[in-house]
């Protein structure tokens, strides 16, 4: 399974921002992160989200 969301960067004039893209629907989450270990972190959380979630769904479906 790919991951869901993503860190990006985008320079400006005062150094960079990370933002968190989430590769289904396109957006980027607004959060201008001046640090990408933050960001990679934030991300990664909502990845497992996903995840969890992803598999609560494969067990309900099973249990029908």
């Amino acid at each position: 399974m790919s991951k869901r969301y993503t860190v990006t960067s985008t320079q400006t004039p005062h150094g960079p921002i990370y933002q968190i893209l989430d590769k289904v629907t396109g957006a980027v989450i607004e959060s201008a992160y001046t640090c990408e270990k933050w960001a990679e972190s934030i991300c990664e959380m909502m990845n497992d989200k996903e995840k969890e979630r992803e598999d609560g769904q494969r067990t309900v479906k099973r249990r029908e």
